[in-house]
């Protein structure tokens, strides 16, 4: 019951650029990958701070220090014939706050959710050239 963010990420032409760069003799990772690394952390990793100001009050902030975090890259697991996978390369799964379904269900996230006969009909607006703000005030229930 934990919902997690990207943090970072790297992609693929970036990785195989450092490796030309550095003269690297590591395996280019093909570009179908897309994406070579990601870090995945917690709702709620990061420092604390007040987000309150005289001109927006009341700014609240979901950071309370959580280090809870994921590592994925892509790694050539055969050299032979140059196989590449997705790998987990940390795992760190202690959260310093409670799990639970509610938290979960009340992220912002999880609230809003439609119907799929209401988003073909807003999709068919789209297409027909319906912008957003007349979008916005109909209501599709």
């Amino acid at each position: 019951w934990q919902i997690c963010r990207v943090r970072t990420s790297t992609s693929v032409a970036v990785r195989n650029a450092r490796i030309d760069s550095q003269g690297s003799t590591a395996s280019k990772i093909p570009a179908e990958w897309d994406q070579y690394a990601k870090t995945y952390v917690c709702t709620h990793h990061g420092k604390y701070r007040l987000q309150a100001t005289s001109k927006r009050p009341r700014q609240e902030s979901r950071a309370s220090g959580c280090s809870s975090q994921i590592n994925v890259c892509v790694q050539e697991i055969n050299k032979c014939n140059h196989t590449f996978a997705l790998m987990i390369t940390k795992c760190r799964t202690e959260h310093n706050h409670t799990l639970n379904e509610y938290a979960f269900k009340s992220h912002s996230s999880n609230r809003v959710t439609f119907d799929e006969s209401v988003l073909q009909t807003v999709d068919e607006l789209r297409k027909a050239g319906a912008k957003r703000p007349a979008l916005s005030s109909l209501s599709l229930r």
